[in-house]
């Protein structure tokens, strides 16, 4: 069969330093976690990163993350009590990477154009408002010319709770329960 297959640069091993690897992801997950009860976030975030949560902050982000233990190490975190303000925070950043889509190409190690991707994710945390929570969240993404009309803006959702939820509306591809 002779050469080299096109798919080869795909399947090999690369080992990248710490640095490295911080430079060829430099866009990062972020998760927003949303629950009514705020020390849910934070005991979540704490145990996915092994870090203590900064104190009087909605946020921990990758780059205070000391110790690297794992891949949730390398993510950015945002806590919310509040569903609306989720939203805006998801709206602003949905509307920036479609306003400013030149700025989503990058080059690829192999000097390959490819879009960056769009990483965020929310995370809703069973609590007593989840109900509500998830009904505000679909009038804004229904509202939202962005998160309505073009799924590549949309986050992922993630809703971690026992009960059933009326999660029909959202996009299947797009949700973990």
């Amino acid at each position: 069969m002779g050469g080299q297959s096109p798919l080869s640069p795909l399947n090999r091993e690369e080992c990248f330093s710490l640095k490295k690897f911080q430079e060829e992801t430099p866009k990062k997950m972020t998760l927003h976690i949303l629950s009514n009860n705020i020390s849910d976030c934070i005991s979540l975030v704490e145990y996915l990163t092994g870090e203590k949560f900064p104190p009087l902050s909605n946020e921990l982000l990758e780059v205070d993350i000391i110790k690297k233990i794992n891949l949730f190490s390398f993510m950015n975190y945002k806590i919310y009590e509040d569903t609306k303000k989720l939203m805006i925070e998801i709206k602003k950043i949905s509307h920036e990477a479609s306003e400013n889509c030149d700025n989503i190409i990058i080059t690829s190690i192999n000097n390959q154009t490819q879009r960056k991707s769009f990483a965020e994710v929310v995370i809703i945390l069973d609590n007593e408002e989840i109900n509500e929570q998830i009904e505000i969240i679909k009038d804004e993404i229904k509202n939202d010319n962005i998160l309505n009309t073009n799924p590549y803006y949309t986050p992922f959702f993630i809703f971690l709770s026992p009960n059933n939820l009326d999660i029909s509306e959202f996009i299947n591809s797009k949700i973990l329960i």
